[in-house]
């Protein structure tokens, strides 16, 4: 339970990291290609540290399910992981 404990506040910590970050790269410029792209490799970055992502917390669909991924939403912040099959 610690451990998970402590794994929750990782991601919270790690997840309000990557949103400002994000609203950061926003505010300096705009909507555009060239932010959506940088903003997609923070949401890369974020979704690289599996070990605050576990199947124990986020668990596949399950078997003989059709949907190819599910949507986890994350914290109030509304950060959406894919997670695939």
């Amino acid at each position: 339970m610690n451990d998970q404990l402590s794994r929750q506040t990782q991601r919270r910590f790690a997840v309000s990291e990557a949103v400002s970050k994000i609203r950061q790269i926003e505010y300096d410029l705009g909507v555009t290609p060239d932010s959506l792209a940088q903003i997609k490799n923070e949401l890369i970055k974020l979704a690289e540290k599996k070990e605050l992502f576990p199947t124990d917390d986020f668990p596949p669909p399950p078997t003989g399910d059709q949907r190819p991924n599910y949507l986890y939403l994350i914290s109030r912040m509304k950060i959406i992981v894919l997670h695939s099959t």
